[in-house]
């Protein structure tokens, strides 16, 4: 007998999504998905990266996170944009 519905990560994605979408706090967010997953399936930082990065516009479910180089990612693409902004502007 199973015990309980399986939950991938795309569809725990999914469910932050929609929290954030909803305009939820974080903590709010956080604790309606405990009522459906328990807490060792994601913590409150995996709970809390995923919000962040869909709350700065970055909606892609299919994004993996790499220990060694999380954040790292994020930034040089900000960093790329920053510097495609000032030559767009001349400076």
């Amino acid at each position: 007998m199973s015990d309980g519905p399986k939950f991938d990560s795309k569809m725990i994605r999914s469910f932050i999504l929609y929290e954030f979408l909803q305009k939820r706090k974080i903590n709010e967010g956080f604790h309606n998905l405990s009522k459906i997953i328990s807490n060792d399936v994601i913590g409150f930082d995996e709970f809390q990266f995923w919000f962040t990065r869909f709350s700065e516009g970055k909606q892609d479910l299919d994004f993996q996170i790499n220990d060694e180089t999380s954040g790292q990612t994020d930034r040089r693409t900000e960093k790329e944009e920053e510097e495609e902004e000032e030559m767009s502007l001349g400076v």
